[in-house]
């Protein structure tokens, strides 16, 4: 159980005062800012595979997309064998940090009817896919109340703590 990462991003989010945390974190790394012309995307990142909790097997899949005029749009998938659950979520939120991407939306659907409506916020490392590459990450779901938090409240230094390294899969970050 990853209890305590989760403690550490409740506790940065609480505290945020909804600036942008890519534009005055101290350990931020820029966006690339330079866009085809004939491309409306300024960011992405899609993967899919699974990570190991308490031995079960967790598997995800997601694809989300940020258009120049700052709209994002994507799904997500998770299948949670540990606890029996499978939910979907409908992605509106993209921030991409040099090799992280942080994703949110509402969620869609879900085994336990209680969560939909609610927020979902997850993260992704692209590590690379060279021989030599550590295998990529992707943190659990975080679920918060309608309107509390998007993924462009989370500090992109928070991902890396509450990652898990990825089994089987890959992630790619643009």
């Amino acid at each position: 159980m990853r209890a305590a990462p989760l403690c550490i991003i409740v506790v940065a989010l609480v505290s945020c005062d909804h600036s942008n945390p890519l534009a005055s974190h101290p350990n931020a790394v820029p966006r690339a800012t330079s866009v085809s012309a004939a491309s409306p995307l300024t960011a992405s990142a899609t993967g899919a595979g699974n990570t190991l909790v308490a031995g079960e097997l967790r598997t995800f899949s997601f694809t989300a997309q940020q258009n120049q005029d700052g709209t994002a749009r994507g799904t997500a998938q998770v299948n949670n064998r540990m606890v029996n659950e499978m939910f979907q979520l409908d992605l509106d939120c993209l921030t991409v940090a040099g090799n992280i991407a942080i994703m949110s939306g509402v969620i869609t659907r879900h085994t336990d009817t209680t969560a939909i409506g609610l927020t979902g916020v997850l993260g992704v490392i692209d590590n690379g896919a060279g021989a030599g590459d550590p295998p990529d990450e992707v943190t659990q779901v975080f679920f918060f109340r309608p309107g509390l938090v998007s993924c462009q409240d989370v500090d992109p230094a928070l991902v890396p703590p509450s990652a898990t390294p990825i089994v089987g899969g890959s992630v790619q970050v643009h």
